[in-house]
């Protein structure tokens, strides 16, 4: 995800929308479930909701 991520902050400094760099990536390797999967529902509508507790986060991290 840091790479693509990287590759879409590199394409929307030039002023490509983020719907074309969905689609470049897309249809290249960088093509990942996440950004098949998430990215339309989530960071293309910039709706962010908790995905996991931050008190489980701190157990499985050990600190507790």
């Amino acid at each position: 995800m840091i790479a693509t991520s990287e590759a879409f902050l590199t394409g929307l400094k030039p002023g490509f929308s983020m719907d074309t760099m969905v689609n470049v990536v897309s249809a290249s390797s960088g093509a990942t479930w996440p950004l098949l999967n998430h990215f339309p529902n989530t960071v293309l509508k910039n709706q962010y909701e908790p995905g996991f507790m931050l008190d489980l986060m701190y157990k499985d991290m050990g600190w507790h």
